[in-house]
């Protein structure tokens, strides 16, 4: 009866572990530099979290894992950089911390919510959800200069995202009073020339309830604008030519001048 008794303890031991490794949390919270180039099985990341003002840096390399389904929290003041490897989950960029996307990829969507910020100018962003795949909540901000995100591109409430490079394989969605400035130039609208720069709601309500458009273009780093997208609530779109185009407008004015 003993042994039996040992027995089932060991059982209820061991998985019990096997649940804490399932649903294991990595939490880096001590102000210092982490260069990650090795694998992090079962466990979400979480920097700086409950530990405002730290400053703590996490630095994925190359080589560096986080399992599938398990997420990346980047939180208060914190730094982080992903340069490489793969991230299974989501990344979420929070509070107002700060994450930089240059290499790798991340499997279930890039987040910012609060006051964060982001910067991607490489690597590759999957995921399918309605939220969006590259996604700027709340007072976010997102800075696009490169790389590929394979969904949606969406930002809602307070958020900024400014597009200069990099390619959106599905739609553009825009709601509450959030602003997307893309640097290009020849922007179309369903193939009409864009007058005045600005791309606003036609409806004036909810996104979902808005007829979608195209917008093509040229961005300012090269690479060919040819998304579907809504503009809702007060959101907009806002057009910049790139300094080159700008050059040239320029020119055109001195020219018809000197006719003159």
């Amino acid at each position: 009866m003993r042994n039996v008794k040992m027995t089932i303890w060991i059982v209820i031991t061991v998985v019990i572990m096997m649940a804490k490794q399932g649903f294991g949390v990595l939490v880096f919270n001590d102000g210092e530099i982490h260069n990650i180039d090795y694998a992090i099985v079962n466990h979400h990341v979480r920097v700086d979290y409950e530990a405002p003002g730290v400053q703590t840096t996490l630095n994925l390399l190359d080589g560096s894992s986080i399992t599938e389904g398990y997420h990346l929290n980047a939180m208060n003041n914190s730094l982080v950089n992903i340069l490489g490897g793969t991230v299974g989950g989501s990344v979420n960029a929070w509070d107002s911390s700060y994450v930089t996307f240059s290499g790798g990829s991340i499997e279930l969507g890039f987040f910012g919510y609060g006051n964060s910020k982001i910067t991607m100018s490489g690597g590759t962003v999957n995921g399918t959800s309605a939220l969006g795949t590259l996604h700027a909540g709340e007072s976010s901000q997102i800075a696009f200069y490169g790389g590929r995100v394979n969904g949606y591109l969406f930002a809602r409430e307070n958020s900024r995202i400014d597009w200069s490079g990099g390619t959106v394989s599905n739609d553009i969605r825009l709601g509450h009073n959030a602003v997307l400035t893309i640097y290009g130039s020849d922007f179309k609208v369903d193939g009409i020339p864009v007058s005045d720069n600005v791309i606003n709601s036609i409806q004036g309500g909810d996104l979902y309830n808005e007829t979608y458009r195209r917008l093509t273009g040229i961005l300012a780093k090269g690479e060919i604008l040819n998304n579907q997208f809504r503009v809702g609530g007060v959101a907009s779109i806002v057009l910049v030519p790139e300094p080159a185009t700008l050059l040239l407008l320029g020119l055109g004015v001195v020219i018809l001048r000197s006719k003159r």
